[in-house]
Parts: C-alpha cells; structure tokens; sequence
C-alpha cells in the first residue's frame, strides 16, 4: 500500500507537485493521466525515492520511503523510466539478469536464471535473449528494460509511459501482462498519455492537473466535464458496458 500526504515538490521555484493527497492499495491498477508538466513523472520519481519532496510523507506499507536502504527499496519497488541512457553491449538476458541483483549475494543462483527466462518467454522477447541490447529497435529496448524490472518480482511497479515506443499489439501484450500482475496483488503506477488504454486495462485513474490531483476513481470519473478541463478540449465518451471510449471533437470554441 503506497500512502501519500500532501507532497509538495518543486524545481527550484517552479511547483511541479502541490499539496498531492492518496492512497494506492494494494493490487490497484492506477494509471497517471493529465497533460505535459502535470507532475507524472515528477510524482512516481518521488514514490521511488529518486526525487525528495520538500514537504509531505510518502510511505510504503507504512513506513517512510526515506527509511528503506536501496537493497530494501529494490527489493519492493521496480521501475521503467521514460527513456533509458544509452545501452550498453550487454545480451538481453544479462540485462534482465540484472534485475536479480537486489537478492543475488555472489553469483546468479539457478533460480535466478529461471526467473530470468521465464519473464523474457511471458513477454515474448525470449528469442532475442544472446543479441546484445544496442542491436535492438527502441521499443525492444523498452521491452527490455520491463522485462527486467519484473526480474525484480516487486510488490510494487512503476512505469513511466512504457508503450510509448511500442507498436499497438506490443502496447497491448504489455498491458495485458500489467493486468494481470496487478491481479495478482502487485501494485501498478503507470504514467500514461493514451488515455483510452488507461480507461480500458486500469482500475483507477488518477487525473494530475497543474501539479494537484484533479480527480481520482474508478471510470466513473471518466467524465466529458472533467476531459475538458483536464486536457481543454471538447470530446465525446462512448459507453460499451465493460469499456469507455473517448472521441476527441476537437478545441473548445474560444479556441479554434
């Protein structure tokens, strides 16, 4: 269970994150929406540690993010940045490997090897386990880089815009995995712009503008009001029963 109260970050003097209130329990699915510089990013790097908010408490099963060692901290929460660095000339499998690193004390145990392949053949990838990673198209490498994450096994997975570089059926193995995973009790953050695939595989919405918590629910927040103010634009939302669509109609009228 991730608990967040009144997160308040900024770069520099630029607020990014205000007064950021939630709760996440444990097995949601919860996908970040909201446009350019609503604080995604900003907010799942503070949930990981990597950014220190300057006031407010994040916590993870109750205790402060700031207490957990980073062996501990590894050993909870995995995470899949935006872009990676340049990769390096390593195999596919020894980069997913290196997501055992947090329980590895020596050298990989045959266990480990077995996780290993077991997530590269889940996500399809397992042909590609002896070609080097800077051998690899974009979206294998962000394939890759989820592979190795999972490698982890987290209570927790963070996600930051992972199918951007991803062809559709590739967006759609992904999320199919990430709800299934999430049903199986691991908790998944997702920072998301298609905001007809966060509709369709997450459980809750968490709607980010301007740095606040614009609203947060299952679909039923999923409203023409709040696309609008969210994105400013007008849109139409089809109802199927089990899945939302939201069809763009274009800019506000003052905006045309």
């Amino acid at each position: 269970m991730i608990d967040i109260r009144n997160i308040v970050f900024s770069y520099n003097v630029q607020p990014v994150l205000q007064d950021v209130c939630c709760r996440i329990d444990t097995g949601d699915f919860v996908a970040l929406a909201g446009p350019n510089g609503s604080g995604k990013s900003t907010l799942i790097k503070c949930v990981n540690g990597i950014l220190k908010p300057q006031s407010g408490t994040i916590s993870v099963d109750g205790q402060p993010v700031a207490h957990y060692s980073p062996n501990a901290m590894a050993r909870i929460i995995a995470y899949v940045p935006q872009s990676q660095r340049r990769q390096q000339a390593t195999t596919v499998f020894d980069t997913v490997l290196m997501g055992r690193k947090p329980f590895i004390s020596w050298k990989p145990a045959t266990s480990d090897l077995d996780i290993t392949a077991d997530i590269l053949r889940r996500l399809n990838i397992g042909h590609l386990s002896m070609k080097r990673t800077n051998e690899l198209s974009g979206g294998q490498q962000q394939t890759v880089m989820i592979a190795r994450a999972l490698a982890q096994e987290p209570k927790i997975l963070l996600l930051d815009e992972p199918t951007a570089n991803l062809d559709i059926r590739h967006q759609l193995e992904v999320l199919e995995l990430l709800k299934t995973l999430s049903q199986k009790g691991i908790t998944i953050l997702i920072a998301i712009h298609d905001i007809n695939m966060a509709i369709r595989y997450a459980s809750r919405i968490m709607m980010l503008k301007d740095g606040r918590i614009f609203a947060y629910g299952d679909k039923s927040v999923v409203t023409t009001e709040n696309i609008e103010n969210l994105y400013g634009i007008r849109a139409d939302i089809i109802d199927q029963g089990e899945y939302l669509y939201i069809v763009p109609r274009g800019l506000p009228a003052n905006k045309t």
